[in-house]
């Protein structure tokens, strides 16, 4: 069943309408519309739009995960992705194929590439990768009473941490410590850590203020 059809049908179960669930968790109707329908062109981009069905879902006593999953399987455009995870069959076979492969290769050569491929991946892996950014709290999205959160985290010596575009005061080991404001309803905090290279990484949190 559709991701849009397993909310209505939910909402509808416990007697409520589209506009009192929009009322009740302060997002605007034409988004729980949008959702309920999986009209992807009144709908914001993807990772807000999954804050919403997660909270829609919690909202309406469904395993968020189940309806997430559904949500996962639609493209950008409302259609389904064409990425499809191979079967546990297909991953056997796989697996089986691999070592045909390499059967032929003595185990000190194959010992060999792997220890050089180990060697090169943990020395330069800060040139290939971005800067390593930990959000320790919010550890999760979570929802409070209160109309501010603390946040904090590290993104490694030398990068630079923005919270929603706004840059946050980095110790000399990258760490960061301070509150931020919320607003009433859904929050939406992005980090993004930036390295000297210009390469990022970006976490997101949401926060319900009720």
């Amino acid at each position: 069943m559709a991701f849009g059809e397993i909310l209505r049908e939910a909402r509808e179960e416990i007697g409520r309408s589209a506009k009192e669930v929009a009322d009740k968790l302060q997002i605007p109707l034409k988004i729980v519309d949008a959702l309920e329908r999986e009209d992807f062109s009144k709908l914001p981009p993807r990772v807000y739009t999954r804050g919403f069905l997660k909270k829609y879902a919690l909202h309406l006593g469904l395993p968020e995960h189940e309806v997430l999953s559904e949500f996962d399987l639609q493209g950008s455009d409302g259609r389904p992705g064409e990425a499809k995870r191979p079967s546990r069959a297909e991953r056997g076979l796989g697996i089986q194929a691999f070592f045909d492969r390499i059967r032929g290769v003595s185990l000190f050569s194959l010992a060999i590439l792997l220890a050089v491929g180990a060697y090169f991946f943990f020395g330069f892996r800060h040139i290939w990768g971005g800067p390593d950014l930990v959000v320790k709290l919010p550890e999760k999205d979570i929802s409070i009473d209160q109309e501010k959160v603390r946040i904090s985290g590290s993104a490694g010596a030398g990068a630079n941490v923005f919270l929603n575009g706004r840059a946050l005061a980095v110790n000399e080991e990258g760490k960061f410590d301070e509150t931020a404001l919320l607003r009433k309803g859904l929050n939406a905090l992005e980090f993004e850590a930036v390295d000297r290279l210009g390469k990022a990484e970006k976490r997101v949190r949401y926060v319900f203020v009720k």
